[in-house]
């Protein structure tokens, strides 16, 4: 028979729980029998693998905030790095030069600005410049997020015990 009461309150984070065996004899309603009773010891993990698991709950705190900006997905960074470059290349032109190119043009030189021309903008010029507005806010909301990030792990980093490690990491504000 095993007995096993589960193990003690714990902070995940920064505590390990390692459960052990030991043999006893308990009364059961048939007699006495053995059985396998569970201890329990908690331990404070390492002070360096805490401010490791807190600097990557930082990155992927950081990433949760860009994602409520940006659409998620290898594909659609790949997809957002390619339009800026497209909207860069038309801003290079004229108004004119960009709107008076043929449609068969637009969609062989600027295919994911064409793509968008007449559901989010009238023209390609518009498009064009949409997608230069959206970038550069962004880059503004990124740039506010990568301060903070890299503050906190800073502030992690320094940490002397694992309080105030935690204390650094809960100090980082996202809004």
């Amino acid at each position: 028979m095993k007995i096993d009461n589960g193990a003690p309150a714990h902070n995940p984070l920064l505590q390990v729980v390692t459960r052990s065996w030991r043999t006893e004899t308990v009364q059961t309603d048939d007699g006495p029998r053995d059985a396998e009773i569970a201890d329990y010891t908690c331990a404070d993990k390492p002070l360096d693998e805490i401010k490791r698991a807190l600097k990557d709950k930082l990155d992927a705190d950081a990433e949760r905030v860009r994602l409520t900006y940006i659409t998620p997905g290898a594909g659609m960074a790949l997809t957002y790095q390619e339009k800026f470059a497209q909207a860069t290349a038309v801003n290079r032109m004229t108004q004119d030069a960009a709107n008076a190119m043929s449609a068969t043009e637009r969609a062989a030189t600027f295919p994911l600005l064409d793509a968008s021309v007449g559901l989010e903008a009238p023209t390609l010029w518009d498009v064009s410049q949409l997608v230069l507005a959206r970038f550069a806010a962004f880059a503004q909301v990124a740039r506010v997020i990568e301060q903070r990030r890299i503050a906190g792990k800073q502030a992690v980093a320094s940490a002397s015990n694992s309080a105030a490690a935690v204390a650094a990491y809960e100090a980082v504000t996202w809004n």
